[in-house]
């Protein structure tokens, strides 16, 4: 990989599951990713992929960890607005 494009992979994939527990969790904005317009394609190419290679096993592996770490009830999800 070139310089720089394994991070874009990481920060792509990090983006989504931050925004998908928040919105899921917290009653945040829907998930979008970040624009890459006028940025190096490939490093756009890199994050879109880390971005699309989230599934719904690690959103929902990243809501529990959300809930053990802020101690959040099943029901009081939407409640819930400190991170």
């Amino acid at each position: 990989m070139g310089k720089g494009w394994d991070a874009s992979l990481k920060a792509g994939r990090r983006d989504r599951l931050r925004q998908e527990v928040l919105h899921r969790m917290a009653g945040g904005p829907p998930p979008k990713p970040l624009d890459y317009t006028g940025h190096d394609g490939t490093h756009a190419s890199y994050y879109m992929r880390g971005w699309n290679s989230v599934d719904t096993r690690d959103i929902f592996w990243q809501c529990q960890k959300y809930r053990e770490k802020f101690n959040v009830e099943k029901g009081n999800e939407q409640n819930f607005k400190t991170v």
